[in-house]
């Protein structure tokens, strides 16, 4: 008797892994959708095939999930199936014949075919092209099978390079070089990948052509069927995208994924060609009238290498030195109070000791200094500072400056050298009495004597160590021995007091003048704390006066161009102007100009 059993032998518990899976209708992609299951949810498996399984829900709905899907539980011994027990045949009685026997004839059995063996699935090569993982986590394969080894897993999003297929199951490339195989179904179809042949990538766009030429040291990409003004190219602020803009029409919309000779995408849009490099480059183009094409070289943006990290900290002040070969740029940004980052871009860490990668300090502004390259041209300086400090950064030939000081504002213990201008014995015995005003015949020496002795009182206050250069008339002071003044003291800061004058007498307003230009390397190491200096002051004598707001500039005076120290020139207002002469000629004037380079000198020393 033979006995029929059920499609499966046992049932076995297991969980839902994806995050919303389909069940379908047979053991395929291609099958119908009949519901959806979410993750954590519990199933029957009934059978398996091909890596995915037959199950069954809590609500007796049969159907097909990826292996990959499911999480296998222990086996639930209850629902074995056991098999229907056989009976015993009986006997069946042979009738006696009432004449002579009739032999029975012995059958002769026909003979069985063997059942054609199922041929093995072939691998077919393919033309590499890009998928995108849509599985939560998906096994990567030793081969295409759910039973073979696990070499690794990718996340949702991930891309990879498909180089064959066997069946539904994918042959991918990983990251480390190693070749494996994903289930089809759990990845969709991204762009193309595109590689080359030789050291020549030639990629048609409409009815022209890209033709990318390994260089070795650069790269060299011709595009033909232009106009000389038909494009144009530049660059993103990086310097890793370069976009051409082709102005006339033949470009198709297209994205190519290359990751060859440092170009890692190429996107093709009507009007626009995107090219994204893995470095910064800087490129040089040309045109070829007789063949209509540009052709676009480029270079990598050698990185400058830090050799040096130094973190010198008192209690007072910290700082700490960055040493290349060439200038860096970087940029900056907090992390709260407490932290600040300063990135580097186009630099490498060379440095002569693994020590300098961190160093750290329990006491001053600046408690610990941590190196770290962030990515192959990045370097990147984490900075923790103490709770109230202030860190700057100025710029010098060849190396950064990060000053860390405590900033509370305090003048106490600064030295700081004020010059009212003129007043002094010139040629011929007379004094110089400055710009003189057309109204009250005010004199610029006298006026800005008083704001600077007001200044004084003020700064002096505050415990700052102040130093004038003149507090009467009567002796003899050339320009630069007014700055050899500011010299010899080793002064924090140099402030000369000026009012100003024009032949138009409608001009007025308020200005602070500073001086560090390029060709003078000692002053241009100063320029951003010169600058400083002056903003400060002219943000707080605007507010503190009231006057029109000239801004910041810059001019080559003696007692700017001979100071060593950080020094600015204050053109308080206009004696020309009637206003401006009148307000001059009042003591509560003379304070509110007092009172905001008093502010400015504040401000600045608690920031520097």
């Amino acid at each position: 008797m033979l006995i029929l059993l059920p499609n499966y032998a046992f049932a076995q518990d297991a969980e839902i892994t994806g995050s919303i899976v389909n069940v379908r209708g047979g053991p395929s992609t291609q099958n119908t959708v009949i519901t959806k299951v979410v993750k954590g949810q519990n199933v029957s498996i009934i059978s398996e095939q091909n890596g995915w399984c037959n199950v069954k829900l809590s609500n007796n709905t049969v159907g097909w999930i990826s292996q990959d899907l499911l999480k296998k539980l222990a086996v639930n011994n209850t629902n074995i199936q056991k098999p229907l027990p056989v009976p015993d045949a009986k006997p069946v009685p042979v009738p006696v014949p009432a004449s002579k026997p009739v032999p029975t004839p012995i059958p002769v059995p026909k003979p069985v075919p063997n059942p054609a063996p199922t041929p093995a699935k072939t691998i077919v090569n393919v033309a590499p092209y890009a998928v995108s993982v849509t599985g939560s986590i998906v096994n990567i394969r030793q081969s295409s099978d759910t039973n073979s080894a696990i070499l690794t897993s990718v996340k949702l999003g991930e891309n990879l390079t498909v180089y064959g297929k066997q069946g539904e199951w994918l042959n991918v490339k990983l990251s480390d070089g190693r070749s494996g195989w994903i289930a089809g179904w759990l990845t969709k179809e991204a762009h193309s990948v595109v590689t080359p042949t030789g050291n020549t990538l030639r990629l048609p766009i409409g009815n022209r052509n890209l033709v990318l030429t390994n260089l070795d040291n650069g790269l060299k990409i011709n595009l033909s069927g232009v106009n000389e003004n038909d494009y144009t190219l530049s660059t993103t602020t990086n310097q890793t995208d370069l976009i051409i803009k082709v102005n006339n029409n033949g470009v198709k919309s297209a994205k190519k994924s290359i990751n060859t000779w440092g170009v890692k995408d190429i996107s093709i849009e009507p009007s626009y060609i995107y090219l994204s490099f893995d470095k910064p480059f800087t490129f040089t183009d040309s045109y070829v009238r007789s063949q209509l094409e540009a052709n676009i070289t480029f270079a990598k943006v050698q990185a400058q290498g830090i050799n040096k990290i130094k973190l010198n900290a008192s209690n007072e002040k910290s700082i700490v030195q960055i040493s290349a070969k060439g200038n860096l740029e970087y940029t900056t940004s907090n992390v709260g109070t407490s932290k600040l980052y300063v990135d580097i871009p186009k630099a490498e860490l060379k440095l002569s000791s693994a020590n300098e990668l961190e160093q750290a300090v329990n006491y001053g502004p600046i408690r610990k200094v941590l190196a770290k390259q962030i990515s192959s041209d990045i370097v990147r300086l984490e900075v923790d500072l103490a709770s109230g400090a202030i860190c700057n950064v100025i710029e010098n030939d060849g190396y950064l400056i990060l000053a860390g000081r405590l900033g509370n504002g305090s003048l106490k213990g600064k030295t700081i050298v004020l010059d009212p201008g003129h007043g002094t014995i010139g040629t011929g015995g007379f004094s110089d009495p400055g710009a003189v005003g057309r109204d009250l015949k005010l004199r610029e020496k006298d006026v800005v004597l008083g704001i600077s002795l007001k200044l004084r009182d003020s700064l002096v206050k505050e415990g700052a160590n102040v130093i004038m250069t003149r507090t009467s008339d009567g002796k003899y002071l050339s320009l630069e021995g007014r700055a050899a003044i500011a010299n010899k003291s080793n002064a924090d800061v140099f402030v000369s007091v000026h009012a100003n004058s024009s032949t138009n007498r409608a001009a007025n307003g308020s200005s602070v003048y500073m001086y560090a230009p390029y060709s003078k390397p000692n002053l241009y190491n100063q320029r951003n704390i010169r600058k400083e200096l002056a903003t400060d002051i002219q943000n707080e004598i605007v507010k503190s006066a009231g006057r029109k707001n000239l801004g910041v500039k810059e001019a080559n005076f003696s007692v700017l161009r001979n100071t060593q120290v950080p020094s600015v020139l204050v053109e308080t207002a206009f004696l020309s102007n009637p206003e401006e002469e009148k307000l001059f000629n009042t003591d509560g004037f003379l304070q509110k100009m007092a009172d905001g380079i008093f502010n400015g000198l504040k401000t600045f020393f608690k920031n520097n």
